[in-house]
């Protein structure tokens, strides 16, 4: 096999990789919906964007149909400062209790609340909650909660990772942003869309791939 049928074969798996656009839109409706409930009932400012896979482009469809995969989200609150990481955790945390849509689907982890949801949506929400870090640009803290139950902010930098991953992509691009809603409480950042992935990307969700193969 020459070097360019294997790049072809390569590429063709990254490809059968990809969610469905059917769970990709669904995806997208769930984020907006999480990220319009939180801004509608916080005093604070809000701004919801993605992290992970979702944002890097590399996520991957799940194996079967048992399977599922994660939607990683950032809650960050930019007047949150004076709030201890316990308060901030349980401010989230309250909010998404007092809806009947998810307060019986809603599991705390160390440092997020997690959204299951129906089977049929073959994914799990992870929202994390942070205050942002107003001298370093898009540096933040997150919440974190230890093996003794303490709470304590953890430095994180989703959209920073984001920007020097792009720097990465050798392959130039053309990124397609799904248009957005603006919120009275929330800034909710557009889903990126990755229209056409990099040898990078495509090369992350093969890697996965192989992870779940192997591995799980």
């Amino acid at each position: 096999m020459t070097l360019e049928q294997l790049n072809k074969l390569y590429a063709r798996i990254a490809d059968e990789l990809d969610i469905s656009d059917a769970l990709y839109e669904r995806a997208v409706a769930s984020y907006e919906a999480v990220g319009t409930y939180i801004g509608n009932h916080t005093s604070y400012n809000v701004n919801i964007y993605t992290q992970g896979s979702f944002r890097l482009g590399t996520v991957i469809r799940p194996l079967n149909d048992e399977d599922d995969y994660d939607l990683d989200l950032v809650c960050e609150f930019e007047d949150g400062q004076g709030l201890s990481a316990e308060t901030l955790k349980r401010e989230v945390g309250a909010i998404l209790e007092n809806s009947k849509r998810y307060s019986n689907n809603l599991i705390e982890k160390n440092r997020c609340w997690r959204i299951d949801y129906a089977h049929e949506a073959q994914f799990h929400m992870y929202i994390t909650p942070a205050v942002a870090e107003i001298h370093s640009g898009s540096m933040i803290f997150v919440t974190d909660r230890n093996k003794n139950l303490d709470y304590s902010y953890i430095p994180s930098n989703p959209k920073g990772y984001d920007e020097w991953f792009s720097s990465q992509n050798i392959v130039t691009q053309k990124s397609v942003f799904e248009k957005g809603m603006v919120y009275d409480a929330a800034d909710i950042e557009p889903v990126k869309k990755h229209g056409s992935k990099t040898p990078l990307q495509k090369a992350i969700q093969i890697i996965k791939r192989h992870r779940d193969m192997m591995f799980t």
